[in-house]
């Protein structure tokens, strides 16, 4: 590929094998471009540090951490590609209408199976929420990931029943709070179980969930609600996927239950957190180091908030918002910021 003039190899995810097919070709680039923003991939360095004496070449990794968008790396770039991605995917909707009258207060997708959205979904349940009406959540307990296009979605060998979770990230979070942490693990897994016999959740009927809980803004989860619970891939690091872009492509409040800051990034970065609403106001969690914690934190607020069933009108600073994350300014901001990289990388 070529940009503004220079040669550059593009590898995705780079892995082993990849890195050496690339790095032992014999036309060099001018640039390698090696992109792992788009996984939660934080030990790229060990990687490209293993081959390094393959790289005769100035080379950049795209990192999902935002926290190389305002600290200066010599190879290393925030690259939001999900952020892209929610842009191009859902660009013929950005005119979309919606109504300050929500159909739900809050809103909150779960495709794939992970603990700290298990350990979400079971508190969730004890505060009596997953019965409420003004509640539109989601959840499967599948491995949308496997790599085998003959197999359906939701096809029963995808499913991860309780017994075959990996527990040890809940365990490892409860472990540094108390002495107890072995009784809350039992009664998580047992609460799990049960509320497992009634799942999948998917209030509005599989087929519909199926094409719609994907990376576009078209669901009455972005269309219908007037709040979005973001429950992203990973807490113990910052990764923003469709699912945080998705919230702020519509501009909606919402909680961030990612890595710590990972909230206040994108306050850094001009988008609009509602933080000046004390039920959003993503400094009362998003500092917090445990995701025990900070979940703890999230969901009593999602509980306050479906109690006390109070909205005001943000349908004026929804659209504000939605303008902002399609503006020319807001895209430049971070292509720029690649481009501007790679001319300091070039020289």
């Amino acid at each position: 590929m070529h940009l503004d003039g220079v040669n550059i190899t593009y590898v995705n995810v780079p892995n082993e094998n990849s890195l050496i097919e690339i790095l032992t070709q014999s036309n060099k680039p001018d640039l390698y471009l090696f992109d792992f923003s788009g996984e939660a991939i934080y030990d790229e360095d060990s990687l490209l540090n293993k081959f390094s004496y393959l790289i005769d070449r100035p080379f950049i990794s795209l990192s999902c951490d935002p926290k190389w968008f305002f600290k200066e790396h010599e190879n290393k770039v925030f690259f939001p590609s999900w952020y892209f991605d929610v842009y191009y995917t859902n660009l013929a909707h950005k005119q979309t209408s919606f109504s300050s009258n929500k159909q739900y207060l809050v809103s909150c997708l779960n495709r794939a199976v992970k603990v700290p959205r298990i350990y979400n979904l079971v508190k969730l349940h004890k505060f009596r929420q997953l019965e409420n009406k003004d509640l539109l959540i989601t959840f499967k307990p599948y491995d949308v990931y496997i790599d085998n296009s003959t197999i359906p979605p939701n096809d029963d060998s995808r499913i991860i029943y309780p017994q075959d979770v990996d527990w040890s990230i809940l365990e490892n979070g409860l472990a540094g709070r108390n002495h107890n942490f072995t009784d809350q693990v039992n009664d998580i897994k047992h609460t799990y179980t049960f509320l497992f016999n009634d799942l999948p959740l998917n209030p509005l009927g599989e087929n519909l969930s199926e094409v719609l809980d994907d990376h576009t803004i078209v669901h009455p989860a972005y269309l219908s609600s007037f709040s979005n619970l973001i429950t992203e891939s990973t807490t113990y690091n910052i990764f923003y996927t469709e699912k945080t872009f998705k919230a702020l492509a519509v501009g909606m409040p919402f909680w961030l239950q990612c890595g710590t800051n990972s909230a206040l990034y994108l306050d850094l970065f001009g988008f609009d957190t509602y933080s000046d609403i004390d039920l959003f106001d993503y400094t009362q969690y998003d500092t917090t180091l445990n995701f025990i914690e900070r979940t703890n934190e999230i969901t009593a607020r999602v509980n306050a908030f479906l109690t006390e069933k109070k909205t005001i009108d943000i349908s004026n600073r929804q659209l504000a918002n939605q303008e902002m994350f399609y503006s020319e300014q807001t895209y430049n901001m971070f292509f720029q910021h690649l481009l501007g990289k790679i001319k300091k990388v070039i020289g």
